[in-house]
């Protein structure tokens, strides 16, 4: 079946206008930076070819068959008077061909603008391709972009937020860790909303100041009118065992009631946004024992020891995960997990000396991958046999990266 002339015409403008660009210059980019103000950010993002944002511009009723004003605005708008010259020779075309087909009694529904597709309970159940059209149509604030068959978290134009609960009693070295937490997350490099803007951390609570600090970080979470965050990290740093986290005056909190205040059902207005959670504290009172190789980094092990004094334990819970959560654990269910007082806990070290180096091209999943590497191989107490063994478990569906907010 031939294509409707009308149809034909308009999709050679697209066309045409598509081989127009090098998509390297800086009329493309700015072209391009147009489209913000008529599609959505995520979603505009999630389109890697021209063709695809054209797409995305018709899905919000901005593009069709001889519907060009947006376009021409986005074209002049952009410095772009080239392509508007080419839509303004695709106008006169198309109005020639509706005069043809009236004249000859062949108006319809071939002819016709096309109309707006429908949405929500009116959409028809046409195939794949419209159902995921009214996905982006009804979500004007998309969550995730897409590169190639990977799904991202979309952090456009939303920041980061971290909350560090520092526990110091008889903890040594711990705000080492905090400071290097801090330098990553912080302004310099991620530009992290850093909660406690005084001190960068909230330390030494009592169970109910970590019950009223959760409180307030949920509500923050799930304000309905203002969502700048794109995700929310919680470091813990503590004594643990089995039972919980000790807080101060020898109280205890489990990590399951932690995240229970940040699960979907607690922060629906959030829901669909990633949570971490970095535990470093142990999970029991046992030693995971090891065994050297032979190309162990004997050098780096003797400087640690003479240089930064002796390992610590940090006397953590088996929990469940929710939708969207990642928690990475410093250790394993019933073993300890370790500091030194001159260098922090093995594990946030690690953690930020490869989010650091890596997270421009890694993921966060990625990245956990080789902290868990180097602290199993390079890091072992003054005992020659006591190992540690970072646990991570996700419900994550897309991939994080960590970017700097503006």
């Amino acid at each position: 079946m031939a294509l409707d002339p009308i149809i034909a015409r308009h999709k050679l403008l697209l066309t045409t206008i598509k081989d127009e660009f090098d998509t390297d210059s800086s009329e493309y980019a700015s072209f391009i930076e147009h489209f913000k103000g008529y599609v959505p950010r995520g979603q505009l993002a999630a389109k890697k070819e021209l063709l695809g944002k054209f797409d995305a511009l018709a899905s919000r009723g901005h593009l069709g068959p001889g519907k060009y004003d947006v376009l021409k605005k986005i074209s002049e708008d952009s410095g772009n008077n080239n392509i508007t010259t080419l839509i303004e020779k695709a106008e006169e075309d198309i109005s020639v061909l509706r005069k043809s087909s009236d004249s000859n009694g062949q108006q319809g529904s071939s002819t016709a603008p096309p109309r707006s597709r429908p949405t929500g309970r009116d959409a028809t159940n046409d195939g794949p391709s419209s159902k995921r059209a009214r996905t982006e149509l009804d979500n004007p604030d998309p969550l995730y972009r897409r590169h190639g068959n990977h799904g991202y978290w979309d952090n456009t134009g939303k920041k980061g937020l971290l909350l560090i609960l520092n526990f110091k009693e008889n903890r040594a070295g711990t705000d080492l860790d905090v400071d290097r937490l801090k330098d990553f997350f912080g302004p310099a490099r991620l530009n992290f909303e850093i909660l406690d803007p005084r001190q960068g951390e909230l330390h030494d609570l009592s169970t109910s100041q970590v019950e009223a600090a959760l409180e307030s970080v949920q509500n923050k979470l799930n304000d309905k009118y203002h969502k700048p965050y794109y995700c929310f990290v919680c470091v813990i740093l503590s004594h643990g065992d089995e039972v919980g986290i000790k807080t101060r005056g020898d109280g205890r909190k489990s990590i399951d009631e932690i995240q229970k205040s940040f699960n979907n059902k607690n922060i629906p207005n959030f829901a669909g946004r990633p949570k971490l959670f970095f535990i470093q504290a142990c999970r029991g009172h046992r030693d995971q024992t090891g065994q050297y190789v032979d190309d162990s980094d004997d050098a780096q092990e003797d400087e640690n020891n003479a240089n930064n004094g002796k390992d610590e334990a940090d006397d953590l819970i088996h929990i469940p995960t929710d939708a969207d959560t990642l928690t990475a654990f410093a250790t394993t269910l019933g073993h300890r997990s370790f500091r030194r007082s001159g260098i922090g806990s093995w594990f946030i070290t690690e953690c930020m000396n490869v989010f650091t180096r890596d997270h421009i091209q890694d993921h966060v999943e990625e990245m956990l991958i080789t902290v868990r590497e180097n602290v199993a191989l390079n890091w072992v107490k003054d005992d020659g046999k006591t190992k540690q063994m970072p646990c991570v478990t996700s419900t994550l569906t897309k991939r994080l990266m960590f970017t700097k907010s503006e």
